[in-house]
């Protein structure tokens, strides 16, 4: 239920907007250039207050042809190429409020922002396309976004070009509209794959210690992996990543080296690679990254690295278990089974920091319930024992320790 006092501030509010509106165009006819001005801030201050006036419209309490403004102002001004603040509040308006306007004007819009990406030559203006075309998929949905799928390969070469013009501190808008995008189409996504998974690669090994970047270029690979038709080809390109961070493991790359103090963070990348495909794993994936994270868990004493290659083996255990227990390492001829058994006595050891077992609990439990879905237990032997035992060795050293401080 939407408070009276709200719906009267609206409607004086729309008033003021149709008086700002008239007086803009009566300043255009007299050729003045203030007109733009006053329309950059009908659009702002309609953007601003974009979820209660959207309420207000689909219940009914105010009146306005949505499309006919759209169509009249934000649309028409798209092609104020000597106002490009005007321009991008334009584009972003129409995109906040593309869930209530009918498939021709959306056809408008898009069309509208990719010629932007494509001819305007200010960054700001392709930023702000960026972010419109954002709000668009936020706003229909992306499964119900068919209408956008021709539009893709013009907005994904805008995203290319913007990002060669602006610095690395613009980089998050292009960034999310590519995350977007991928989630669109998975047809139009298995086209770029050897475009898009080199540089989503490359941006992670680059920015690796800008959270937001990485954050999103994360989001980008997770999307990769997850579609069907690219999955094992990204998994294939994250080989080479995930190996660097081993010194006495390196391989030929043209990719910049991941110090080893950052190597955590292709960890938790790989972590969430695992979490996000659609079994069965790249099996090359699986046979040379496994091998990387047990080296890691059994020769590292960087705690950051020791959790999070943690998390990544009870990743590879809930997720690849089936193809995990039957990998052999073609050097040693050990099992999975026994570097996990290694792993678990390192951090059951009572001389382990707590701080770096955090996850210990969690890759005992997935061990365990893991070896009784192959209905193989005696894949464990005598193991089980010996590790129960180890668990309470562990909580009598910390018992211990609690005691000599009390």
């Amino acid at each position: 239920m939407i408070e009276k006092p709200k719906i009267q501030q609206i409607r004086y509010l729309l008033f003021s907007f149709s008086r700002h509106l008239s007086h803009a165009e009566a300043l255009k006819a007299h050729n003045s250039s203030r007109w733009w001005k006053l329309h950059e801030a009908c659009l702002l201050a309609m953007g601003r207050c974009k979820q209660l006036l959207n309420d207000m419209i689909v219940t009914g309490y105010v009146k306005i042809d949505l499309e006919a403004f759209i169509r009249q102002v934000p649309l028409a001004d798209l092609s104020q190429f000597d106002y490009p603040y005007l321009v991008c509040q334009a584009a972003l308006f129409a995109g906040r409020f593309s869930r209530l306007l009918s498939i021709d004007v959306n056809r408008i819009f898009l069309d509208g922002i990719c010629q932007l990406l494509e001819h305007a030559q200010h960054p700001i203006i392709n930023l702000s396309s960026l972010r419109a075309f954002y709000y668009y998929c936020e706003e229909v949905g992306v499964d119900q976004t068919n209408d956008v799928i021709n539009y893709l390969p013009r907005i994904f070469e805008g995203i290319l070009a913007t990002m060669s013009r602006i610095p690395q501190s613009a980089y998050i808008w292009p960034l999310e509209s590519l995350a977007i995008l991928i989630s669109v189409d998975e047809n139009f996504v298995s086209t770029i794959e050897n475009r898009l998974s080199p540089l989503a690669i490359e941006l992670f090994v680059n920015y690796v210690q800008d959270p937001l970047i990485n954050g999103e270029t994360t989001a980008i690979i997770k999307g990769l992996v997850h579609n069907s038709k690219v999955s094992h080809l990204i998994q294939e390109r994250l080989i080479p990543l995930v190996q660097s961070i081993v010194d006495n493991n390196s391989v030929a790359s043209t990719l910049p080296r991941i110090a080893s103090s950052l190597a955590f963070s292709v960890l938790d990348l790989l972590t969430t690679v695992l979490r996000s495909l659609n079994p069965p794993i790249n099996s090359n994936l699986l046979n040379q990254t496994f091998p990387v994270v047990i080296h890691l868990l059994l020769t590292s004493d960087d705690q950051q690295i020791l959790i999070n290659g943690g998390e990544c083996l009870c990743a590879f255990l809930s997720c690849v278990s089936t193809d995990l227990f039957s990998w052999n390492d073609p050097k040693t001829n050990i099992s999975s089974i026994e570097y996990i058994l290694q792993v678990l006595a390192k951090f059951l050891d009572p001389k382990t920091p707590e701080n770096c077992c955090t996850f210990i609990g969690k890759l005992i439990r997935g061990f365990i319930r893991e070896i009784n879905k192959t209905n193989q237990p005696s894949l464990l032997g005598d193991t089980l024992g010996q590790i129960l035992k180890a668990v309470l060795a562990k909580l009598q050293s910390k018992n211990n320790e609690i005691e000599k401080l009390v």
